[in-house]
């Protein structure tokens, strides 16, 4: 239900993208292309609110990465243990693996903390939350609250119908991140 809203939403958004009518903020602008690009002019949207949520700098974006391998590890361990201990050896050696790999990453990571606290101030993106209408046909779509992120120069990044998961795969916006990846052998991104 929420996935047809926001179809709807997104729908509305690129037919108004094209119209004359209402004169449009860049922020309504870039949100407004970036839904066009993805669905076809068929409904008309209006925006009725359109808030700035937070930021994400390089340096939080960081910190993210390393938690997220110190989870990944510490589940990787945790599985370990326990197939190795009910002597399920494919099972212990595919997390032994696992813990290997994010052992490296987070090595890797610590080795790039310097360059990356030289910029850890920097914005990567700008979070805000999009409420408005669609009208498709004869059917009315009121949505509100949806995630958008929109970088320092006014691209959407991402969006998604909940905060959660808006920034997944972000890691590609710290210098030397994908290289780190695929050296580990392990380009999921988290």
């Amino acid at each position: 239900m929420i996935r047809r809203i926001i179809a709807a939403a997104f729908a509305a958004l690129a037919l108004a993208a094209c119209s004359e009518s209402p004169e449009y903020t860049p922020l309504e602008e870039a949100v407004l292309s970036h839904i066009k690009a993805r669905v076809g002019p068929e409904a008309t949207f209006k925006v009725t609110k359109i808030v700035k949520a937070d930021s994400l700098t390089t340096g939080q974006l960081y910190e993210q990465r390393i938690k997220a391998f110190k989870v990944k590890k510490d589940q990787d361990t945790k599985y370990y243990e326990k197939y190795k201990a009910k002597k399920m050896e494919a099972n212990a050696e595919k997390h032994k693996k696992g813990m290997e790999k994010d052992a490296l990453i987070l090595k890797g990571l610590e080795e790039m903390r310097p360059a990356i606290e030289a910029k850890s101030s920097e914005i990567v993106c700008y979070d805000y939350t999009v409420s408005g209408s669609a009208e498709d046909k004869d059917v009315v779509t009121v949505f509100e609250d949806f995630w958008v992120a929109i970088s320092p120069e006014g691209e959407v990044l991402s969006t998604n119908h909940t905060r959660r998961g808006l920034h997944k795969g972000f890691g590609k916006f710290l210098d030397g991140y994908i290289g780190l990846l695929a050296t580990a052998g392990d380009l999921d991104d988290e």
